[in-house]
């Protein structure tokens, strides 16, 4: 058993490792909602061109309609997300 002074000491050294535990956590979760937009903006830059494109060699107006642009996006973000959650719990898995 440990001396009261002792126990008091790894207590905090404990409390002390778990919460640099949860600031790397916390620094790791911003690190990847950073680079999802990057990538998400990237994305949906390079759907617009293709949708605007595609809309006016086509000469079709419904794709040009105000909110089109933004649910496709939004379908195309949803299955990335899941995606890329599926694939980091298969990594996470592994190792």
């Amino acid at each position: 058993m440990l001396a009261p002074k002792a126990k008091e000491e790894k207590q905090q050294e404990l409390i002390t490792r778990q919460q640099q535990l949860r600031e790397k956590v916390r620094a790791f979760e911003q690190e990847m909602r950073l680079e999802e937009r990057r990538l998400s903006e990237a994305i949906f830059k390079e759907l617009k061109t293709v949708i605007r494109s595609i809309s006016i060699n086509e000469k079709l107006d419904l794709v040009l309609e105000k909110n089109a642009a933004q649910v496709i996006f939004t379908v195309i973000h949803f299955y990335w997300l899941t995606e890329f959650w599926k694939f980091k719990k298969a990594n996470t898995a592994r190792h």
